[in-house]
């Protein structure tokens, strides 16, 4: 009887409140199973020896995390070349070679188109994130949108491990999907050093975090290659603060 005027950020944490988070960011609700599989037919098409997956979605995909589901794609671009030019260069550098990239028909129904989204306070102090939206097409309409965090010029300090994504299809069958990924020892390095020193660049970590390295830790990891990935970041100069949860 009614009507509420919200703001847009007020908007998506009401629908959010309600549970409908896919709305909320997507405009779109989809089930797990379909967000899995476009996620998963999104990576299929990247190269895999330049593009590494890490972040929330490759834990996920592991069942190293039991949170609720990701939303976001994270990738380490591990070419030099793409930073080599100007901001507006190296933009064009990416967005090229993603084109490229998406246009690749792996017989799947599905199209890819990828933009960025301009943050100027996050990209000062870290010049070389890029934020971006992949826009899943099926039959040329919209299925659904995958924010993506995308760090270029990146490397892991752990060579990258092969991991396998699988997702349900129709019939039965099981749908395979074979990327590079951050290997889960460096992801608990990575973690605590992020966790420990919460204000870098201005950004607080999340307790989420903590958790998270507690899930892998659980899972079960190769202690001798945590204690290696921690080595060098501590080689790299960073410096672990103190725990605060």
């Amino acid at each position: 009887e009614k009507t509420f005027h919200f703001g847009i950020d007020t908007a998506k944490k009401v629908l959010r409140l309600m549970g409908r988070a896919e709305e909320a960011e997507a405009g779109v609700v989809v089930s797990d199973d379909v967000r899995r599989s476009v996620f998963n037919r999104f990576l299929s098409r990247l190269d895999q020896d330049r593009y590494v997956l890490h972040g929330s979605y490759q834990l996920e995909s592991q069942q190293y995390i039991a949170r609720k589901a990701v939303k976001d794609v994270d990738l380490l671009a591990i070419d030099p070349a793409l930073v080599k030019g100007s901001k507006v260069e190296t933009n064009a550098a990416v967005l090229d070679d993603f084109k490229r990239m998406l246009a690749r028909d792996k017989k799947d129904g599905l199209t890819f188109e990828v933009s960025f989204v301009d943050k100027e306070l996050i990209h000062y102090f870290f010049p070389r994130m890029r934020h971006g939206i992949a826009i899943a097409k099926s039959e040329g309409q919209e299925l659904m949108r995958i924010p993506l965090d995308i760090r270029l010029g990146a490397k892991t300090v752990l060579p990258p491990q092969e991991q396998v994504l699988r997702t349900a299809v129709p019939g039965g069958a099981t749908q395979e999907t074979v990327v590079s990924a951050m290997r889960p020892e460096e992801t608990v390095a990575y973690k605590l050093f992020s966790y420990t020193n919460r204000t870098i660049g201005g950004v607080n970590r999340k307790a989420k975090d903590l958790t998270d390295v507690a899930s892998i830790l659980q899972k079960g990891v190769d202690e001798q290659l945590v204690v290696k990935a921690l080595e060098e970041w501590t080689s790299r100069g960073f410096t672990m603060g103190a725990m605060r949860h």
